[in-house]
């Protein structure tokens, strides 16, 4: 049997080549010779995207997400959780989305990009119901996961990540009605320069803060 070690090789030579089938097979692999690991976790989680919108089979991209979700890692099997409510909330069954989305908040695991996906995905679900108070508690909600993450960010001096986060951050507290924060927030993205934050997501910041006035 293939190390995991060679089978992720063999995926980086797949994914060099655009070999879609050969990568779908690697992670099937990797999910079956390697269970309960990080890899297996990202592999399903990944299988279960492809299988939702390439393959377009919504029951067998649940199932594949649940798998990934059993495995309880930290990232992936909250991303496949945030990924099983999303599809939960395309078939219109909000209850459950929003019974997933409390679990992946729920967990004792810190902020991350998939905690701010959950919020934001249930800000929506707040929104659609006309429920004022409970979208202004999820973006507040929201605002502190960002808040962690930016900090997080700054200590790792991860400049990509640093700036989406500064970003997320001010789009929320704009929407919150906070607009001076907010543009403090974008100005230090400004002063970071398009070779540290990128030109797309300056370019962004630009428009956001002209439409702050």
């Amino acid at each position: 049997m293939a190390t995991l070690d060679e089978l992720l090789d063999n995926m980086k030579q797949c994914e060099a080549k655009g070999d879609l089938g050969g990568i779908v097979k690697l992670r099937a692999r990797i999910a079956r010779d390697f269970p309960n690991t990080p890899e297996a976790a990202e592999a399903l989680f990944r299988l279960g995207v492809y299988l939702l919108f390439i393959e377009n089979q919504p029951d067998a991209a649940k199932q594949t997400f649940e798998d990934a979700i059993k495995i309880k890692d930290p990232n992936w099997s909250k991303a496949a959780r945030v990924s099983l409510a999303s599809l939960y909330l395309r078939e219109q069954k909000t209850q459950k989305a929003l019974l997933e989305l409390r679990k992946a908040l729920g967990e004792k695991d810190p902020p991350s990009i998939h905690t701010v996906s959950a919020l934001s995905i249930m800000e929506a679900i707040h929104e659609e119901a006309g429920s004022s108070a409970d979208v202004r508690n999820t973006k507040e909600e929201k605002v502190r996961h960002l808040n962690v993450l930016v900090q997080q960010s700054r200590e790792a001096k991860d400049d990509g990540a640093l700036a989406f986060f500064l970003f997320s951050l001010a789009q929320e507290q704009f929407a919150l009605g906070m607009p001076a924060i907010a543009k403090n927030l974008l100005q230090e993205i400004i002063g970071m320069g398009a070779q540290r934050a990128g030109q797309g997501l300056v370019n962004q910041t630009q428009g956001l803060l002209k439409q702050i006035g």
